[in-house]
């Protein structure tokens, strides 16, 4: 069911799509990597609960925040981390989300263009989005770079560059306040998928103000966007 906060009959030509929690449950392989980079700096591992919350915003950020530590110690276990998700195969330890496959196909076939956002390394976003078949579908796919440097707002603007997208005609799709805010910041309206890791109810989503509408599944972003689930 979706929850809305305006019209659907609103024309969208751009849809950009976060990548953890939206696209893809990655949780199990970046919660195995967070806690191998956390043991090997030596901090100590929180609860899962808590530990989920970092997927989404960049890693460093987490760790400053969390445990109260300088800012290059943070970067030092983001780095660790980056490479321990690498080189192992955590990366690849991802599920496509029901129905996404049908949702992207509905989108195109309804001439929707599609990008992808993500506070993942580029070079990362790419390869998993490659392995699970989602290549033909989102172009262009923007992450951010090895520093860390660019905000997922950027991100968004990018996407809305690339595609010669105004930002009324662009929506960003994702499932934290983190993206609720990207989104915002870029200009563009946005929906709340609940189905991932940050959001846990509609009250969630609508808190912002640029918030269009509140998905439980993939079919509801669909119902939002083009009137109809798509098909198999």
């Amino acid at each position: 069911m979706v929850g809305s906060a305006m019209s659907t009959d609103r024309r969208y030509s751009l849809a950009v799509f976060d990548v953890d929690g939206t696209l893809l449950d990655t949780s199990e392989g970046l919660l195995a990597a967070f806690r191998e980079a956390l043991m090997r700096s030596d901090l100590p591992i929180p609860d899962e609960s808590r530990l989920r919350a970092a997927i989404g915003p960049p890693f460093n950020k987490f760790v400053e925040e969390y445990y109260h530590v300088s800012e290059q110690r943070a970067q030092e276990t983001a780095n660790l981390f980056r490479d321990i998700y690498s080189q192992s195969d955590y990366l690849m330890r991802a599920k496509p989300y029901e129905g996404i496959y049908r949702l992207c196909r509905a989108l195109s076939d309804k001439g929707i263009a599609m990008a992808v956002a993500t506070n993942k390394r580029f070079d990362y976003a790419q390869k998993l989005l490659l392995e699970f078949g989602f290549g033909d579908f989102f172009r262009p796919i923007c992450g951010t770079d090895f520093e860390f440097r660019r905000s997922k707002a950027d991100l968004i603007g990018e996407c809305l560059s690339e595609t010669k997208t105004p930002p009324e005609r662009g929506i960003m799709i994702g499932d934290s306040s983190s993206d609720a805010a990207a989104a915002e910041k870029a200009g563009v309206d946005f929906i709340g998928v609940i189905y991932g890791f940050g959001f846990h109810s509609s009250q969630d989503v609508f808190k912002y103000r640029n918030s269009s509408a509140c998905a439980h599944t993939t079919d509801d972003i669909s119902k939002f966007l083009i009137g109809e689930n798509g098909n198999e």
